[in-house]
């Protein structure tokens, strides 16, 4: 079994079923208090090696991966409809909400760049926290949308804000890296 294969969230689950397996990481738990946070990294460390072994090195374009975040209703997909100049203003009264993650691929004299344009409906952002690696692994720029008509969803919205900053940093993300054109 490699890193890549444990549990990400329990590490142990697997691993301890028999008694003399739990009396052995009950041990080495004692002795090394950090060592479940060690094995997440480790786990985590895994699976980036293990989806940049899958990515092809050969790629004359540099791929970019941008993905768009907020709460449901906050506005994403109208910024992402005007800024590619898709929609008139009519329009934007019929859009539906995004479910899931809907992608999008602009290909540029130098770089193919990926847009991620995440619903937020709360069981699509749970799914998304549940599973960082699968979503934002191989981010170059986080956007993040903030309704300024929904004051009330402010707290809702930095908590969540929050939770991804945190996952991202967990998968060891560097968003600082994108293509200036």
């Amino acid at each position: 079994m490699s890193f890549a294969e444990i549990d990400q969230e329990n590490p142990f689950k697997k691993i301890s079923r028999s008694k003399k397996k739990k009396i052995l990481i009950n041990l080495i738990k004692k002795n090394d208090p950090e060592f479940e946070e060690k094995l997440k990294k480790a786990i985590t460390i895994s699976l980036i090696i293990q989806r940049i072994k899958r990515k092809s090195v050969a790629e004359e374009l540099k791929d970019q991966k941008i993905i768009v975040l907020g709460l449901n209703n906050a506005g994403k997909t109208a910024i992402l409809s005007k800024f590619g100049g898709k929609l008139g203003i009519e329009k934007l009264a019929s859009l539906q909400p995004t479910r899931g993650v809907n992608r999008q691929e602009i290909k540029t004299e130098n770089a193919r760049i990926h847009i991620w344009d995440f619903g937020g409906q709360v069981d699509h952002r749970r799914e998304y926290l549940e599973s960082p690696d699968q979503y934002f692994f191989g981010l170059d720029l986080l956007i993040y949308v903030i309704d300024v008509q929904a004051p009330d969803r402010y707290d809702e919205s930095m908590e969540y804000f929050t939770q991804i900053i945190t996952e991202i940093l967990k998968l060891e993300e560097n968003p600082g890296n994108f293509i200036n054109e």
